[in-house]
């Protein structure tokens, strides 16, 4: 690899001396030897990673990020006004680069289809819910946020206090890296929502959502056939709640008890690891039930068919100890 460590370290000084904005200036501060710099890594002999986050004055990243030929991590996250990144930053192989959000197409995508979520939705409940701005982020409910965003993608997006929301607009199917959906939770949810459209189908991240309403439940009683019946009724009524559409259908049979997507109906997010819903409890116990039972009555039918054979047998032992001759 070309380059030493006294090369890079010329290069870090040009970096923070040739920024107009007075930003990376701000953040090294006036020491000349960078490799003592907070935000600046040296790992066998060179200048691998810098940390330049947060600098929302940053509006350009001089030429001489390029001349650090060793660089394997570059951190501009939190850089809001940096329009592009350097060709030779882009061009460079091996260089792994924490993006600002503005320069992340995927992110950039999701924030769209947000957008188009909320303003294709007829009945003005999302407008109503999101709020006017046009960054996503800085939507919230009375609690929380209602847009989670992780590894730079839009990963979860929480609806359960929208119950003005009668139908849930298709471009719900753009959110390609979307892995929880939160339709309610155990406070309640989109009450006004009678179905989903097929466009949840769409949504091949998805492993976690939460419906909010609890469904149908099967009288419980003492009948093995009838515990059987719940559960598939319980499975049934998971395939119903896909309101009829089938690639929700598809999508929602996906979501059941396996791993590794959960169809949860009354859990909040956030609730403990491990943590089971009331409907998949209520089914294991009903399969519980009904194994226990098969059991017993094995047993049973074992106990009937043994017993008068031992019986009999008893009897005859019985009656051949009291012919014996005890006397010595």
């Amino acid at each position: 690899m070309q380059g030493s460590l006294e090369e890079d370290l010329t290069s870090l000084r040009k970096l923070r001396d040739d920024d107009a904005s007075g930003a990376l200036k701000e953040k090294f501060g006036d020491g000349e030897d960078p490799s003592k710099w907070e935000y600046v890594t040296v790992d066998d002999g060179r200048v691998t990673s810098i940390d330049l986050s947060e600098l929302p004055n940053l509006t350009e990243l001089p030429a001489a990020i390029g001349e650090l030929k060793a660089l394997k991590k570059l951190d501009v996250h939190g850089c809001s006004s940096l329009e592009k990144l350097p060709d030779a930053v882009v061009a460079r192989e091996g260089l792994t680069v924490v993006l600002p959000d503005q320069l992340n197409g995927p992110l950039q995508e999701d924030f769209a289809a947000l957008r188009k979520l909320r303003d294709n939705d007829a009945s003005g409940a999302l407008k109503e819910y999101f709020g006017d701005s046009e960054d996503p982020r800085e939507w919230k409910n009375e609690w929380k946020h209602v847009v989670t965003v992780a590894d730079g993608r839009m990963t979860e997006l929480n609806l359960y206090k929208c119950t003005k929301l009668t139908a849930l607009p298709a471009a719900i199917g753009e959110l390609k890296a979307l892995t929880t959906l939160t339709l309610g939770d155990f406070r309640g949810g989109c009450t006004s929502l009678a179905a989903l459209p097929d466009a949840i189908g769409e949504l091949g991240a998805l492993t976690t959502l939460y419906l909010g309403e609890p469904l149908p439940r099967a009288p419980k009683d003492t009948d093995g056939a009838a515990d059987a019946d719940a559960a598939a009724a319980t499975t049934a009524a998971t395939t119903l709640a896909a309101g009829g559409g089938p690639a929700a259908a598809r999508a929602l049979s996906t979501l059941s008890l396996g791993e590794p997507a959960t169809l949860a109906l009354r859990d909040p997010p956030g609730a403990a690891d491990g943590h089971r819903t009331w409907w998949a409890a209520d089914v294991e116990e009903r399969l519980a039930r009904l194994e226990r039972r098969s059991v017993e009555d094995r047993l049973g039918r074992l106990e009937a068919s043994v017993r008068p054979g031992v019986e009999e047998r008893l009897a005859g032992l019985e009656e051949r100890l009291a012919g014996i001759d005890w006397a010595y």
